[in-house]
């Protein structure tokens, strides 16, 4: 883009609209099913870029240099005509320079797995394990860690849909919490 100008002709540092947004991105998707009973997909990302901005107040263009590499891997498998398993692995990694005064590097990481298992057409249950695992450096490092288990019942009868859950997360700087969850619904239909 041509930019923008954070600062007005009030400002002492002002600069008409000589800020700029420059950046490359790669995106790349893909799906296997090696049986008719498992599917393997994921994403990887790509992105390089640098922007322009008026701080407002040093003279003279700032720039903010970035990039971002993101990548996941899911694996649904049916492993008996009632029963699934789900498993999600997921990284991104963010990288900000500030005109070389001021860096970032963050990372994010989680593992899923959940499988599910079906009583009958209108009953379900599921549960599993989460795990997130975050990483920063700005400009000293830190780290914290997220893991969660959880269980779910879902089921339907003459429109009424319900959900129950339980929820238990173990955060490694806020401590441990348990959250419940009640829903129903009514489905009208189409009238």
């Amino acid at each position: 883009t041509n930019g923008f100008s954070a600062t007005n002709s009030d400002s002492s540092n002002y600069e008409p609209d000589a800020d700029g947004y420059r950046y490359k991105t790669g995106w790349f998707s893909f799906g296997w099913n090696p049986t008719d009973s498992v599917r393997i997909t994921g994403n990887l990302k790509a992105k390089q870029g640098s922007a322009d901005y008026d701080s407002s107040w040093t003279p003279g263009p700032d720039k903010n240099n970035f990039s971002n590499f993101f990548a996941n891997l899911n694996l649904d498998a049916a492993l008996s005509d009632s029963a699934l398993l789900k498993v999600k692995f997921g990284s991104n990694s963010d990288y900000r320079d500030y005109d070389s005064t001021f860096r970032f590097k963050g990372d994010v990481r989680y593992f899923s797995l959940q499988p599910v298992y079906y009583l009958n057409q209108s009953l379900f249950v599921t549960g599993g394990v989460n795990y997130r695992q975050e990483l920063a450096q700005f400009p000293d490092y830190h780290s914290a860690n997220l893991r969660s288990l959880f269980a779910e019942v879902h089921g339907g009868c003459l429109g009424l849909k319900g959900t129950a859950a339980v929820r238990r997360d173990f955060h490694s700087s806020f401590g441990d919490k348990t959250t419940y969850k009640l829903s129903l619904a009514y489905d009208l239909g189409v009238t």
